[in-house]
C-alpha cells in the first residue's frame, strides 16, 4: 500500500457534514489492491485516525483510507500536492499573501 497522504481540509469538512447529518451518499474510491473504481452508496458511520492515517467507516462495512476516496456526491477530491490539513510555514504564508490580492476593503 503507498504512502498516506493526508487529506484536503476542506474536502475533510464535507465528509464530516455527511457524517453529522446522517445523509446516503454517493462515494467512488480507489480499490488499494485491485486498482479498480469501486461506486457504493452508504452513509459515513465514523471517520477517525490510526497510526497517522485518516479513515472512514461506511455503513455497509467498507472501510476506506480517506486517500483512496476520489468523490463523494459528485464532489471531485482535489487532487493537487500540498494541499491538506497539516499547516505548514510555507503554507501559511503563501495562503497570508494570496488573501490580500486582489479583495477590496469592507
Amino acid at each position: 500500500m503507498k504512502k498516506y497522504i493526508p487529506i484536503d481540509c476542506n474536502y475533510y469538512d464535507l465528509l464530516l457534514d455527511r457524517l453529522t447529518r446522517k445523509v446516503v451518499s454517493n462515494i467512488s474510491f480507489l480499490d488499494p489492491i485491485s486498482q479498480e473504481v469501486i461506486n457504493t452508496e452508504a452513509h459515513i458511520v465514523e471517520v477517525f485516525t490510526q497510526q497517522g492515517e485518516e479513515f472512514m467507516r461506511l455503513s455497509n462495512g467498507i472501510l476506506l483510507r480517506l486517500d483512496y476516496l476520489l468523490r463523494i456526491d459528485g464532489f471531485e477530491y482535489p487532487d493537487y500536492a500540498n494541499n491538506y490539513c497539516a499547516i505548514s510555514t510555507t503554507r501559511a504564508n503563501k495562503f497570508s499573501n494570496s488573501s490580500h490580492q486582489g479583495k477590496s476593503s469592507h
